[in-house]
């Protein structure tokens, strides 16, 4: 901020908009304010806004199952908050400026539920999905009336496709047909987890691999 010591038409010392006030050998003089050499932004900082940008796409993307598979999770914060902040540190690999999502490291839901076991996803034509597991009922909180749910992502669109709860699509049922059409000759990355009927007990998602769609 600038100061008038003489009144309006005094001298002034300071900034004033784009005119800097000074004395120099007991002369006052008045010079253009220079341009700022304060840089917009590290290396540092271009690194970690390239990560987040990457994994709020994702997030926001799978925002349907994160928003169940978080919930108890976010403490003080959104599902998505919570999600985002575990991903960022365990899903993202590569180096500035080629960062990549792992999608094996990615976590969509988390909790102590035991998904799964031997869980396999493949291409049933270009339209679907199709999930199969063991039924694991009896393993820790296991049980047969567990729900599940399903998520293909596709990364040339950034665009998901989350399967909703339903009743009938349990960890007794030992399949799930997802509908994918919209990524019809794409090749997507496709998750399975699993929710109790409550929705109290939620299970680390599990990673089933790319999935190319004829």
């Amino acid at each position: 901020m600038g100061k008038i010591e003489q009144g309006i038409l005094g001298a002034f010392s300071g900034t004033v908009g784009t005119v800097v006030g000074a004395r120099w050998r007991g002369i006052r003089y008045m010079r253009g304010k220079g341009p700022s050499t304060r840089p917009t932004s590290t290396v540092k900082q271009d690194k970690q806004r390239e990560r987040f940008l990457l994994m709020v796409h994702f997030v926001r993307a799978m925002s349907p199952i994160i928003t169940l598979g978080y919930k108890k999770l976010a403490v003080n914060m959104t599902p998505a908050n919570a999600a985002l902040s575990y991903n960022l540190k365990n899903g993202v690999t590569g180096t500035y400026p080629d960062f990549e999502i792992a999608y094996d490291m990615v976590l969509l839901s988390r909790g102590d539920l035991p998904n799964a076991s031997n869980v396999a996803a493949v291409a049933e034509g270009g339209s679907t999905v199709k999930f199969t597991w063991l039924n694991n009922a009896g393993s820790g909180k296991a049980l047969e009336s567990d729900l599940c749910m399903a998520a293909a992502y596709c990364e040339e669109l950034d665009l998901a496709i989350c399967s909703i709860l339903n009743p009938a699509d349990t960890r007794q049922k030992q399949l799930f047909n997802l509908n994918v059409s919209d990524f019809a000759g794409r090749s997507v990355e496709t998750y399975l987890t699993f929710f109790s009927a409550d929705g109290k007990e939620i299970a680390n998602s599990l990673y089933t691999g790319n999935v190319p769609l004829p």
